[in-house]
């Protein structure tokens, strides 16, 4: 995986491994590289932290990029 910010590339990893070990460590890089945002609700003195990308949204991204792989080329592209 890797991670750019403009042309520069920021983070970049290599993952090995079976279908699950790959989805997981691929989750864990989206969580290091995703901007959180901060809610407070007015009834409640903890804040809220959302991930800029839906967790489940995500999730199934990885998934679908996973299960039509061109095992040709073995690059996954979210």
């Amino acid at each position: 995986m890797a991670r750019f910010l403009g042309t520069n590339k920021t983070d970049n990893k290599h993952y090995y491994g079976n279908v699950f070990n790959i989805i997981s460590e691929d989750e864990n890089f989206i969580d290091r590289n995703t901007a959180i945002a901060s809610y407070f609700n007015a009834e409640q003195m903890q804040r809220e932290n959302r991930p800029q990308i839906p967790v489940y949204a995500m999730r199934e991204a990885l998934v679908n990029a996973v299960c039509h792989l061109d095992y040709s080329q073995r690059v996954i592209q979210v």
